[in-house]
């Protein structure tokens, strides 16, 4: 009987194994996926920091990762039976014996686990794709996406933030949230084939008259470029033409007198000069980069069409030239 026990509980030791272990391979699925986002997450974190400082950087790609673990099961069982006999004489006229024996049985099962879990993986520097790096440092130097500073954040003004060595709190503003999505898939995972995300490099050349908008400082107006842009939402990015360094973004929107895409060389923009930092004025005459959310420059049509609309524009000021 006691074999017969031993090999149930082990039968059922056995039985409960898998599952376990199938519940376990799960988590650790889980466990690595977390660990390998984390990992490029801090990564794209620390180039924004050093790229926001003009130092070095490199983008690295994990590949081949793997994870091996080594269980060893020791199981032991035991039993053994103790028996104990009791003798009881009664005298009430009469002698009576009565014999009771007793049968103990005792069975131990007891296992012990030692695991072992080896992680690697291989990393990879990227030195064939320049957009990554320059996407990137366009980050890093827009003040309105990426900002470093002594004290830190509240949780209201930080998507993400991660302190430095030297004190300084480094964070991706609450609003950039949507362009730091972008910047991470495209540095750390579209790899198939995507190019950046492009802009139209333009200048200023003329400023309409601002209109306040009956919110604290915020202005509007109308600003003519010297190229053709598709009509749409976005914005300009211009280096601060009083520190020379940082960029400002200013918000563009769609002209509702325009069709959407239709090419123009003007823009509707509504910012405020005070926290912006700049001025009407001061955008005068200004190189600029035109990012379009619906129509950038990477797309198939656009870039054939403004190139053509260009060479006619071209072609009509030499004629009127010729004419005078």
């Amino acid at each position: 009987m006691r074999q017969r026990f031993v090999r149930m509980a082990l039968g059922v030791f056995v039985l409960l194994l898998p599952s376990c272990q199938a519940a376990r391979v799960g988590k650790q699925g889980q466990d690595l996926r977390h660990a390998l986002l984390g990992m490029y997450t801090h990564q794209i974190m620390d180039n924004l920091i050093r790229a926001h400082d003009y130092l070095p950087f490199v983008q690295l790609e994990y590949t081949e990762i793997f994870v091996q673990e080594l269980d060893e099961w020791l199981v032991e069982a035991s039993g053994g039976e103790t028996v104990t006999d009791a003798r009881t004489a009664v005298f009430s006229g009469a002698s009576t014996n009565t014999l009771a024996r007793t049968i103990a049985s005792v069975f131990n099962l007891k296992g012990n686990l030692n695991r072992k879990g080896t992680l690697s993986f291989k990393a990879k520097p990227i030195t064939t794709r320049n957009e990554i790096y320059k996407a990137y440092i366009r980050f890093a130097q827009d003040s309105e996406l990426f900002i470093c500073q002594p004290e830190r954040p509240c949780d209201c003004q930080h998507h993400l933030v991660q302190a430095t060595r030297d004190g300084r709190h480094c964070f991706v503003r609450h609003t950039a949230r949507k362009e730091f999505l972008e910047l991470a898939m495209f540095t750390s995972f579209m790899h198939g084939g995507e190019t950046a995300r492009g802009y139209y490099e333009v200048k200023i050349t003329k400023i309409g008259d601002p209109k306040p908008t009956g919110r604290g400082d915020s202005i509007e107006t109308v600003l003519t470029l010297d190229r053709f842009v598709p009509n749409g939402n976005g914005f300009l990015s211009i280096v601060d033409p009083r520190s020379g360094r940082r960029r400002i973004r200013i918000p563009v929107f769609q002209q509702e007198a325009l069709a959407s895409g239709v090419l123009t060389q003007t823009v509707e923009v509504t910012w405020s000069p005070k926290k912006r930092g700049v001025t009407a004025l001061e955008l005068e005459g200004a190189s600029a980069r035109f990012y379009s959310e619906e129509y950038p420059p990477e797309s198939s049509d656009v870039p054939s069409i403004l190139e053509s609309l260009e060479d006619v524009a071209n072609t009509l000021d030499r004629i009127n030239v010729g004419q005078n």
